[in-house]
């Protein structure tokens, strides 16, 4: 009996010595992206084409809040931003976040400035920020932020890669459509009637 007096007593003394013994480790990091032009008055999640289109040399805010929502501190954060070609930031793309303490949040501004006008795309082009959050036990967090350009001479076209881009509607790619549509029927039509011989 004074064996399992003493076992339970040492168990119980490591716990306390030993939190994750005590309790469950919880791990979560949330990163949230925020942004808004100059002339908006308060931040949102996307920036819609809509509300606003950003030209060469145009900037906006970007808020970066990065939360612990677990249970435990996370030290040692790496934060890397993947920007498109056409933007740079006043921030460094990578840095690190010495430690974010539980339930406590990491909050940092940053200006976002498009390029010159040789960087942009002349028609209105969607673009993506993402910022990921990784800290030095593998806890990732990761987000991601929409806003639109325009109004540049790069190419003097849309983007073809690395940007989704709104689809045009004109009346030039209606005719150019169906004129397709009506060529691949004909060579279906003849590959038919030479497969069947009539």
């Amino acid at each position: 009996m004074k064996k399992i007096i003493i076992v339970l007593v040492t168990f119980i003394f490591l716990s306390l010595l030993n939190p994750a013994l005590a309790d469950d480790e919880y791990r979560l990091l949330n990163v949230d992206l925020k942004a808004k032009g100059f002339t908006q008055s308060s931040y949102v999640d996307e920036l819609k084409s809509s509300d606003i289109i950003f030209g060469p040399s145009d900037k906006f805010q970007l808020q970066l809040k990065i939360t612990n929502g677990g249970n435990r501190n996370q030290t040692n954060i790496k934060v890397r931003q993947i920007l498109p070609a056409f933007v740079f930031t006043d921030s460094e793309k990578e840095f690190t976040i010495p430690q974010i303490a539980a339930g406590q949040d990491y909050v940092k501004n940053i200006v976002v400035t498009v390029k010159d006008k040789s960087n942009v795309y002349q028609k209105i082009t969607w673009n993506q920020i993402t910022v990921s959050a990784t800290s030095e036990i593998g806890t990732v967090g990761q987000n991601s932020l929409a806003f639109y350009t325009a109004n540049g001479t790069y190419r003097n076209k849309v983007a073809t890669s690395g940007a989704t881009v709104l689809p045009n509607t004109g009346a030039s790619t209606l005719v150019f459509g169906s004129l397709f549509a009506v060529s691949l029927l004909g060579v279906s039509l003849a590959l038919r009637r030479a497969a069947r011989g009539y």
